[in-house]
């Protein structure tokens, strides 16, 4: 059965008049928001609304939905069809636009957008939960944030427009397939935050921004931007929660906030822009899948954010690269499986924050450093503790006197030598205790015996004849 109304009828005389064989309620001539409004409460049975006959009038007269009282003509008024029961709409073909929350809440299953829409408003789709595909010509130059958000039921989408603004399709579980305009500048803030269906994107080569949590609790799987000439910036956890996000390749040339990839345990590739300078705080926090670290940080890292690298439980070896300075607070924090760290492009030592390998071993960890700042590493706190390949080390102890020293482990056994006479030497553990000593008129070797002792790190202290004196840290292998 289908119902024609035109606005010379009372609308509440048909609703009442409905038979529960009615279907479709057609609407033809001219109507208004109060009439829609009507619809919307009033007319439970109706399982499509046709409003492909009717012209859209302006309103100005009592407050409607959402407090307003005037509605231009030529759109679909704001919320006036918010939790409208029907499960199709066949919009109006002489509309321009759909405002704010227009069908939010509809049991509507599909929707067809005339080409005649420029713009579509805030919520204007959200919460519809039986919605199942959208297709956005691209004619509509303007969408508002959460267009989509919270329909849980749809599965894919087409949009036309330029600009993906925030939460456009937050919490959509089931969206699974998604095409973006080819001149797409942008995607919003929480854009596809909790797409857990989404598994994969292509993202057109004219994207600038990646918005803040964008991609957040998504499904997505592996991702590669490094076609996006255009990307400058990726927002604060932009990917993060992404449990099932296993490789990321980033373009070259693009910034990163806070957190990008927080909490992806299954990450185990990823490549950071070549250009980054800075490694921001939480970066890789929880991705604890990371097992190939060596060559992780780009050529260009001067710092490393707070907790950037906290709880990659599994990764072995980090190369850190010659322009490091700086190393924030916790940024290694529980490095569980660390063996080697290669520091041999420093000629300085970095800076460090507090606790920067808090819940490493590090007498298991060999830190491997150009010999010309060895000594400098052995002396400076937090990196003192680690394990330096010292079993047999040479070093110049006075450059302008050409005064050497070579010391070797031979077994327990440590053997020194000089090229002047030592007038003492003393052996300590990493806890302070002497574990062997000497003292005389001076020798040029002399040799200490270390068997007392069980620990395999030891710090030594020379003094010379002439007064100088140097430390050297130890492994006894």
């Amino acid at each position: 059965m289908t119902l024609f109304f035109r606005p010379a009828i009372s609308l509440i005389a048909l609703v009442c008049a409905l038979s529960a064989s009615a279907q479709t309620l057609t609407l033809t001539g001219e109507i208004d928001a109060a009439r829609l409004n009507e619809i919307a409460s009033s007319s439970q049975e109706i399982s499509t609304l046709d409003l492909s006959g009717a012209v859209i009038v302006a309103y100005n007269g009592p407050r409607l939905a959402a407090n307003r009282s005037y509605h231009p003509a030529n759109v679909l008024p704001a919320y006036v069809l918010s939790g409208l029961k029907a499960s199709k709409v066949i919009l109006p073909q002489s509309i321009t636009a759909i405002e704010d929350g227009a069908l939010m809440g509809a049991d509507i299953t599909e929707i067809t957008i005339p080409p005649t829409v420029t713009a579509i408003g805030q919520g204007a789709f959200a919460a519809c939960t039986a919605l199942k595909s959208i297709s956005i010509p691209q004619t509509v130059a303007r969408i508002g944030s959460h267009t989509f958000a919270g329909c849980t039921a749809l599965t894919s989408a087409t949009i036309g427009a330029k600009t993906l603004p925030a939460s456009t399709f937050a919490d959509c579980t089931a969206l699974s397939s998604v095409t973006l305009a080819s001149g797409l500048d942008s995607i919003g803030a929480d854009a596809f935050a909790g797409c857990t269906a989404l598994s994969g994107i292509s993202i057109p080569a004219t994207v600038t921004s990646i918005g803040d949590r964008a991609f957040a609790r998504s499904g997505l799987t592996a991702l590669s931007l490094n076609n996006l000439s255009s990307l400058r910036h990726i927002g604060t956890q932009a990917f993060a929660h992404c449990l099932k996000l296993r490789e990321v390749i980033l373009p070259a040339q693009a910034s990163l906030a806070t957190g990008v990839f927080f909490d992806t345990p299954s990450l185990s590739a990823v490549a950071l822009p070549a250009s980054l300078k800075s490694l921001p705080d939480l970066t890789f926090k929880g991705s604890k899948s990371l097992i190939d670290a060596a060559e992780l940080l780009p050529g260009q890292i001067d710092s490393i954010g707070r907790l950037a690298l906290a709880g990659m439980l599994s990764a072995k070896h980090i190369t850190l690269p010659k322009t490091l300075k700086y190393i924030d607070s916790e940024a290694f924090d529980n490095w569980n499986a660390l063996q080697y760290i290669d520091a041999t492009s420093l000629n300085a030592v970095p800076d460090l924050g507090d606790d920067v390998w808090r819940g490493i071993d590090k007498s298991k960890v060999f830190l491997d450093t150009d010999s010309e700042v060895t000594e400098l590493f052995m002396a400076a706190p937090q990196w003192q503790e680690f394990a330096f390949d010292s079993s047999d080390i040479t070093t110049v102890l006075s450059p302008v006197d050409d005064i050497q020293l070579n010391v070797r482990f031979e077994g327990l056994l440590l053997r020194i030598a000089a090229t002047t006479h030592i007038t003492a030497a003393s052996l300590y553990d990493l806890a302070g205790r002497v574990v062997a000593s000497y003292k005389g008129a001076g020798a040029e070797s002399l040799t200490l015996d270390t068997a007392a002792s069980a620990e395999t790190f030891f710090i030594l202290t020379v003094t010379l004849d002439n007064g100088q004196s140097g430390s050297i840290k130890l492994l006894r292998q």
